[in-house]
């Protein structure tokens, strides 16, 4: 994928979503959606790699990114799961996403809401 006019930051962001949904969320995607299964522990995989708590800061347990850095991954986690095609969706946010990385942003909202819990019980 070519990512003109990316700085380094942004281009490693991108690159590694799109590898990761690349290997581990395209080749089961359909099987999924046919099955109605909600795969854990791949949302739990992109979380060890930082696309999980994108916009909290690093001292709170997050990644620390930018709105536009979760953009980057929305898409490309979208590009990786087609079963939920058509045109773009405006989220509560106000902000722009597709309709199939809606459910990625909703999963890894949950992840972000049930680590946060965790954190402040002190059982991570």
């Amino acid at each position: 994928m070519d990512y003109f006019g990316l700085d380094d930051d942004a281009r490693v962001i991108a690159e590694t979503a799109a590898e990761f949904a690349e290997k581990r969320i395209a080749p089961y995607a359909l099987e999924w959606d046919a099955a109605k299964h909600f795969p854990t522990d791949v949302l739990r995989a992109a979380a060890e790699l930082g696309m999980a708590a994108i916009y909290c800061k690093e001292d709170a347990g997050g990644s620390g990114l930018h709105r536009l850095d979760g953009v980057r991954i929305f898409e490309q986690l979208a590009v990786a799961d087609p079963t939920n095609p058509g045109p773009a969706a405006v989220r509560e946010t106000g902000r722009l996403c597709y309709p199939s990385a809606s459910r990625a942003v909703a999963a890894l909202q949950h992840l972000h809401r049930y680590a946060e819990f965790r954190r402040r019980r002190g059982l991570t």
